[in-house]
């Protein structure tokens, strides 16, 4: 049996996540509950020092924070609050939501930004 080498405990990786989901018409029923049950487990994983913000999109795109938001207790609580009242409505333009969450970040020191789009 090969085992790596040993090695030192990792460096703690700030992460900058961005949730995108879909909330249009088509996402009705089981679909959105499984998005926004997706979404609810990432947040719970989110360490402190990680950035996050939710875009959803369907005929328009609105985001959670106006910019990226240090995980804290404050924030997690309107993130989940957020996600619990979205509803799948209307139309389905995502390119808004795609130039919104990849626009670059305010803070440039993170070590990992994602863009996670729930469709």
């Amino acid at each position: 049996m090969l085992l790596p080498p040993a090695s030192e405990t990792s460096p703690v990786l700030h992460r900058e996540v961005i949730f995108v989901i879909d909330t249009s018409g088509s996402m009705s029923g089981s679909s959105i509950l499984q998005a926004k049950q997706a979404i609810n487990i990432a947040l719970t994983r989110l360490k402190s020092g990680d950035r996050f913000n939710i875009i959803q999109f369907n005929s328009y795109t609105d985001k959670l924070f106006h910019f990226p938001q240090s995980v804290s207790h404050q924030a997690l609580r309107q993130a989940h609050q957020y996600v619990n009242n979205l509803e799948a409505q209307g139309g389905t333009e995502m390119a808004p939501a795609l130039r919104a969450a990849l626009m670059p970040g305010i803070i440039k020191n993170y070590d990992v930004r994602q863009v996670i789009f729930l469709t």
